[in-house]
């Protein structure tokens, strides 16, 4: 889509219509109907002349090389263009030769992609000479999308001489090209170079804190030359480069003397636990000014050996909040060093371990540390077999933390009992905050277990929807009430006490799921059912969208997640049910009334000191009264004082306090 100086989501599927910008409501942009390349290239040649486009985006249009000369013409037409997306198209080496010569005159470019366009070396080496005229014309390219393409060493090259000149590339995408050991090599050589300029220039005082530029002057006769650049890069994408052992080597470098990488992505580079000990001894060597991140290690093949150096370097990262180890070897030892981390760590927010034939005992160690977990927001586990036992390990760590937000658990396997166990788990954490867990439908487990039956016909999204709902509600009702709690010496109202941590019984998650359904209007089912899809729905802009992440703990440590009377009946009775309190009457030392007499007000250490006193007073009344059966009127008397409008509590033979002591509502 083409806007005029509009913003397009960068997370939406490119042929999704692309609406105004949230950041200025009164600009306009062009939308197009169909992902069709004619009545796209339509749209963009009758809004060349406007002069006023913002951003451009022709991902997944079938453009041809012909097509590159309508976006350069764009690109000279309008000044003001920061972000051109051309990715998963067919621009090949022709096309992108074509752009070039209109990104090098253009400044204000800060963004381009042309991923997954069939580039070779010599539209590479096109792009980078325009990059350099563009930073020398005082432009500032910050991102550079070229995954998916076919670039080799000899286009990291060229890739590299940019960085050896000095420029403002923030963010560099090229995985899935084959550069190979010398093109890393080459490539981070002068990434490294280029970053220790800038950190000389840092230390020296010179860098904007608005821009990030770095600015030297030299006076030479009457002439000023004025040189700028950017700090180092912050974001880097090397999955499947096939770099090698002298590639690892090259990024460890790079590593030890970087102080603005926040990303690194090595994915599906076959490396070893001999890569991963020179990766961790570089980050435990700069840990201290390293602000990594995001740290992605997927599809390789490290052990539990290669884990321990990695994790024992990641305790000194302040910052790291992803960690992808999906598609390793590290089974069930590697499983516990990274529990160990999730604790150590207290910035992590997402973690994935899938796929990497953790067993039952790493499991249980992993899962104890994520119900400990206050910082962890998304896991996953998917493709490692969780039987019935791992299955609790799961339940009781849903049960508990209360920062999860989204649970991974494709390909696991899990038996009919262990998904049952995983669903009670999760509607009986009234501090839940999950939203998305995957690999099996909850809402049949949850109707099993007593809830409303229309559940078992919801999507895993809504279900939770309801489950957060229903919490959300027993919470407001509960603070409502809240000034007869403080008028509740006896603390007999159960709706005064605190919603206790961990599990609740299966009887009162029911009642609670109950009450919640009834207050639903009739089309609750599809208010709670709005944007089910878009948080599902693929993302086929470039660069790609952030995936999820997983960690463990010992086997002995986790208790198990019992449910008294558990049965597979949806009915209430077949669970267990809440002990009744014995309620004594009220005391004749006390009386209530609805009286609007506020004359003084009962401060909290009067207030103590005067049930104390009852307490002492009236201890034997209430040891005779423990021996009565329980009397359900006495309980609606109760009841009935305690939820008048009013409360006021006045003492009759009180040499303590005056006449009447009000508390407000």
């Amino acid at each position: 889509s083409v806007c005029s100086s509009g913003v397009s989501s960068p997370m939406q599927p490119s042929h999704i219509n692309q609406n105004i910008g949230p950041d200025n409501p009164n600009q306009s942009s062009l939308e197009f109907p169909r992902p069709n390349r004619e009545s796209v290239l339509r749209r963009l040649s009758e809004a060349l002349m406007s002069k006023s486009l913002t951003k451009i985006n022709l991902s997944q249009r079938n453009l041809q090389p012909s097509d590159a000369r309508l976006v350069k013409l764009a690109l000279l037409q309008n000044s003001s263009l920061s972000v051109l997306k051309l990715g998963y198209n067919n621009l090949c080496d022709e096309g992108v030769v074509k752009l070039a010569s209109g990104i090098s005159s253009h400044s204000k470019l800060i963004s381009l992609d042309v991923g997954f366009n069939s580039v070779g070396n010599l539209g590479c080496a096109a792009l980078s000479k325009a990059i350099s005229s563009t930073v020398r014309n005082g432009g500032a390219l910050h991102t550079l999308y070229l995954a998916g393409n076919n670039i080799t060493e000899e286009g990291a090259f060229n890739l590299a001489q940019v960085f050896k000149e000095g420029n403002g590339l923030r963010r560099l995408h090229l995985t899935e090209n084959s550069i190979g050991p010398g093109g890393t090599k080459v490539l981070m050589d002068a990434i490294a170079e280029n970053e220790v300029r800038s950190n000389e220039a840092n230390e020296a005082g010179l860098i904007s804190a608005s821009t990030g530029l770095t600015s030297t002057q030299s006076i030479s006769g009457d002439s000023i030359h004025i040189t700028t650049r950017l700090a180092g890069v912050e974001e880097l994408f090397l999955g499947g480069t096939g770099m090698g052992h002298a590639g690892c080597a090259a990024v460890a470098n790079l590593l030890r003397k970087t102080k603005s990488l926040r990303v690194l992505s090595l994915a599906n580079c076959c490396l070893d636990d001999e890569d991963a000990a020179v990766l961790a001894a570089a980050i435990t060597e700069n840990c201290k000014e390293l602000p990594l991140r995001r740290l992605q290690l997927s599809f390789n093949n490290l052990t539990s050996k290669g884990i321990e150096n990695l994790m024992n370097a990641a305790w000194g990262l302040t910052s790291l909040h992803e960690l992808q180890l999906d598609h390793n070897r590290m089974e069930s030892r590697g499983a516990q060093l990274v529990s160990a981390v999730l604790k150590g760590v207290k910035t992590l927010k997402r973690l994935d371990v899938g796929f990497n034939s953790i067993s039952g005992t790493g499991m249980k160690l992993l899962m104890k540390t994520v119900a400990e977990s206050a910082s962890i927001e998304s896991l996953s586990i998917s493709g490692n077999h969780i039987d019935v036992m791992s299955a609790k390990a799961v339940s009781y760590a849903l049960a508990h933390n209360k920062s999860l937000k989204s649970v991974f658990l494709d390909h696991c396997k899990i038996p009919s009992q262990g998904q049952r166990d995983i669903t009670a788990g999760i509607v009986s954490n009234s501090k839940t905050s999950l939203e998305i867990l995957t690999g099996f439908n909850i809402g049949g487990n949850a109707v099993s277990l007593g809830l409303p039956g229309t559940l078992g016909k919801w999507p895993n999204e809504q279900v939770l929807k309801f489950v957060l709902l229903m919490w959300n509600q027993m919470r407001r009702e509960q603070k409502k009430n809240s000034h007869e709690n403080q008028l509740d010496p006896l603390l007999l109202l159960p709706s005064g006490e605190p919603i206790a941590p961990g599990p609740l019984d299966p009887s009162t998650v029911v009642s609670v799921a109950n009450r919640a359904f009834e207050s639903l209007s009739p089309n609750g089912d599809e208010i709670l059912g709005q944007n089910t899809e878009a948080r599902c729905a693929a993302s086929f802009v470039s660069p790609l969208t952030e995936d999820a992440v997983i960690l463990e703990a010992a086997e002995s440590d986790v208790p198990p997640i019992t449910y008294e009377g558990q049965a597979h009946n949806s009915s209430t009775d077949n669970l267990r049910e809440s002990t009744g309190m014995r309620n004594p009457s009220i005391p004749d030392s006390l009386e209530f009334s609805n009286s609007q007499d506020t004359s003084r007000v009962l401060d909290e250490a009067t207030k103590k000191k005067m049930i104390v006193k009852w307490l002492s007073q009236n201890i034997h009344h209430l040891n005779e009264l423990s021996q009565l059966p329980f009397n359900s009127s006495e309980l609606w008397r109760l009841h009935q004082h305690f939820f008048t409008p009013t409360i006021q509590m006045t003492c009759r033979k009180n040499n303590d306090c005056d006449s009447t002591v009000g508390s407000d509502t």
